[in-house]
């Protein structure tokens, strides 16, 4: 079921009553909540626990006034049983994801496991660095980490865990590493390594080692490990905002499908066994971009149905999920959509749906009244139907962490204690056994003929020239030691340092050096600290380790330098660069996109392609700040000086040096000399804002910066298009958006450039 509306239609509201229908038919169910709003499902608005007689009888006079029956009201809450668990932290159930450990959970026999379970865990990780499995470099890791555990697993040794796939990619040194590199160069494996290792440090860290373990059967009270009492039925939530990352959400929630798919098909069902629901999808399941949970999703939707799992999502914004999506969903429950563009977008599945009733019902979605809704459902109704939900068994508020804090301490502590703890714990180490004593050596028998060796025995008494050795001296009787007075405290030895902070101190005061300084040579660092160059080397190796430094070859000496600086000077960059602020956004990218999309039969038919990403990437210019003197006419010359002086910027392209102009009706274009005067030269001047940035965090060609022609070119080919006097020469960067279009037949993708201005297509090399 999908249900739509805009903000205050009431569609929380009725997927939270589908939600308690599921349960009073005894059916579990799993909610994904990403704003708190779902959370309150643990509170009755019929507290069967209210001592006070006089706020029972209110409480249910407020619900018969709502036209509840308040025996259904007690049955419910008499029968459900909600758990919250809070991932990555320890407000509510604490709850653990990690994505290796789900493979291998529930497969007795590893060899058994799929290679398709090993594939998306690898996207997995990979997604949760930060790479993306449409570009380059994220099929290249994904590759890597795919061809890994499949070797891992068929040697017998699947890793249980993303910390031993940490492990064991940390001990393999270069000739270990070099089958890998035809899928993805070597330094960028070991620092996506590095990166891979951060996962096990800071708040990201209990999201792996700490908390019940992400299992299907223990959210659903059906395990033997916080079970659910008999004669309830479980509704575990999900609190998504104890995560303040998207990207962890986007983990969680694709971790989730993924458990959930592969428990399913262990689990077949041809009834209803499980409602799965994810309030406000939008997020998780775009038209254009592609996070992590997204494929996990799409796959779970298309297959739910045959296994008895139900699916319910909503969502505010229907232009804003996939419609392919969408269109795996067979009930809809349409509330009010006031824009455009979301009726837009639900009017091809309502005209598929009810194609005689298609005019009748658009016009009345904007209409509606908060509760009010149109329901779509052809395997159960002929016709459209209204529909007006009814009145909450539960409460409907906003949980915050501290209100679940105190619901867990109160109902939920103690059944999962056990779980937690062990969570928790961690293995002490080993102590080493004591080294046994070294036997005495048998004596050597005597040789035929040999006298036989002294025995020991007691020392004979001295020779008369030898000096007899001193006896040592009796110890002296302890004194009592004095009670210290009460005035005086008794002396503490001093706290022994914290190696850890120690080291936290260390590393920090390495890193200001090199942001201070940097970027250094070994030499210099060790100079700046008053360390020794050995010292120095392994600080620089480690902090290289952790992902916190790069370093480039400076003639035959490694340069190492800080990379929260944002800096790039193994490119020899400034420190920071002059970027144009895009116009439009990624949405509006994606609409225009949209756009460009070619359809068969004459563009009478269905679309032939398909917009697969949207993407942001920077184009270099050079820029010439000048002064120009320019000839008055002849009623400036009876008046003036006869000349007037302008200042101004223009645009060269870094290789051509052609020069860029901007036109509101064609975009960017590149021309030799598009006006008499460098101060004519309509460009981006006033159109765009530039601010500084560091270049670490633009997407740009390097090969194209370091290919670019040298300031004198730069000044000598203006100065001879204009004769003015270039002030200024720097590097800026432009945006653009970068469509990625995937054509169905043949199949094959190509790629359109768009200006982040107007949305023109930009032919970044042609001349005008």
């Amino acid at each position: 079921m999908m249900a739509l509306g805009s903000s205050g239609s009431g569609k929380t509201v009725l997927s939270k009553v589908v939600v308690e229908e599921i349960v009073r038919a005894g059916i579990p169910a799993l909610c994904l909540d990403p704003q708190g709003d779902l959370c309150s499902l643990a509170l009755a608005a019929l507290d069967l626990d209210e001592p006070d007689p006089a706020e029972r009888e209110r409480h249910a006079a407020a619900l018969a006034a709502h036209g509840i029956d308040l025996a259904s009201a007690r049955a419910f809450t008499e029968r459900c049983d909600v758990v919250i668990f809070t991932p990555a932290s320890s407000r509510g159930v604490a709850l653990g994801a990690d994505p290796l450990a789900a493979v291998v959970a529930g497969h007795a026999d590893l060899s058994e496991i799929d290679d398709e379970l090993w594939t998306r865990a690898a996207a997995t990780v990979a997604a949760l660095l930060g790479f993306a499995s449409d570009d380059d470099d994220g099929e290249g890791f994904i590759a890597v980490l795919d061809t890994i555990l499949r070797e891992l697993a068929d040697a017998g040794r699947p890793p249980t865990s993303v910390r031993a796939l940490t492990d064991h990619l940390d001990s393999l040194d270069d000739a270990g590493l070099q089958p890998y590199a035809r899928f993805w160069e070597l330094k960028k494996l070991r620092q996506a390594v590095r990166k891979l290792a951060r996962l096990e440090v800071g708040p990201r860290r209990k999201l792996f080692d700490s908390g019940v373990p992400l299992d299907i059967d223990l959210l659903l009270g059906l395990g033997p490990h916080g079970a659910t009492p008999p004669g309830k039925t479980r509704v575990a939530i999900i609190h998504l905002n104890s995560l303040h990352q998207q990207e962890d959400k986007e983990f969680l929630v694709g971790a989730i499908a993924e458990r959930l798919y592969a428990w399913m098909l262990a689990h077949p069902r041809p009834d209803p066994q499980v409602l799965f629901y994810l309030d406000e999808i939008a997020p998780y399941m775009p038209p254009v971009r592609k996070p992590q949970c997204k494929d996990s999703l799409q796959l779970l939707f298309k297959q739910a149905r045959k296994y008895g799992v139900c699916c319910l999502m909503a969502t505010q914004n229907p232009g804003d999920v996939d419609y392919r999506a969408m269109a795996q969903f067979g009930t809809w429950a349409l509330g009010r959509l006031m824009t455009r563009q979301d009726l837009k977008k639900v009017e091809p599945t309502v005209k598929s749906l009810a194609p005689t009733a298609c005019d009748a019902i658009m016009a009345e979605l904007p209409r509606l009244e908060p509760g009010q809704f149109v329901l779509l459902s052809p395997d159960h109704f002929s016709e459209p139907t209204s529909l007006q939900t009814r009145w909450l068994y539960t409460r409907h508020e906003t949980l915050d962490e501290g209100a679940i804090e105190a619901l867990a301490d109160q109902r939920w502590r103690g059944r999962f204690a056990e779980l937690l703890k062990a969570a928790s714990s961690k293995p002490e180490p080993a102590k080493p056994e004591p080294e046994p004593e070294p036997e005495p050596e048998p004596e050597p028998k005597p040789e035929p003929g040999s006298k036989p060796a002294a025995k020991p025995g007691p020392d004979p008494k001295p020779k008369p020239n030898s000096k007899p050795k001193p006896k040592p001296k009796p110890k002296p009787k302890a004194e009592p030691t004095p009670s210290p007075s009460p005035e005086l405290p008794t002396p503490q030895e001093p706290p022994k340092p914290d190696k850890a902070a120690t080291a936290a101190i260390e590393r920090e005061a390495q890193l200001t050096t090199l942001r201070t300084h940097g970027p250094l040579d070994v030499k210099r660092f060790a100079e700046l600290l008053e360390v020794s160059e050995t010292t120095a080397r392994r600080a620089l190796k480690l902090l290289s380790k952790a992902g916190l430094v790069g370093d480039f070859k400076d003639g035959r000496a490694s340069t190492y330098w800080a990379l929260d600086t944002g800096t790039r000077p193994d490119l020899a960059m400034p420190d920071t660069v002059l970027v144009a602020a895009p116009v439009i956004g990624q949405d509006q990218a994606a609409v225009l996109g949209q756009g460009r999309l070619r359809s068969s039969m004459l563009g009478l038919g269905p679309a032939a392609e398909t917009l697969v990403n949207v993407s942001l990437i920077h184009k270099l210019l050079w820029r010439v700040d000048f002064e120009e003197r320019i000839a008055s006419g002849l009623f400036g010359r009876l008046v003036g000086p006869g000349y007037e002086d302008r200042l101004g910027s223009v645009y060269l392209h870094p290789q051509r040096l052609t020069t860029s102009t901007w036109n509101p009706n064609r975009g960017l274009r590149f021309s030799e000399r598009p006006a008499e005067h460098a101060s004519d030269v309509h460009d981006l001047d006033g159109v765009v804002r530039f601010n500084r940035m560091p270049p670490a965090g633009l997407r740009f060609d390097e090969q194209e910066w370091l290919t670019r022609r040298p300031e004198a070119d730069v000044a000598a080919t203006f100065a001879a298009r204009w004769g003015a006097r270039a002030t200024t020469i720097s590097p800026c960067f432009v945006p653009l958006w970068k469509l990625l279009i995937r054509r169905h037949e043949p199949a094959g993708m190509r790629v359109v450039i768009l200006d982040s201005i107007a949305g023109h297509d930009v032919d970044w090399d042609a001349t005008s």
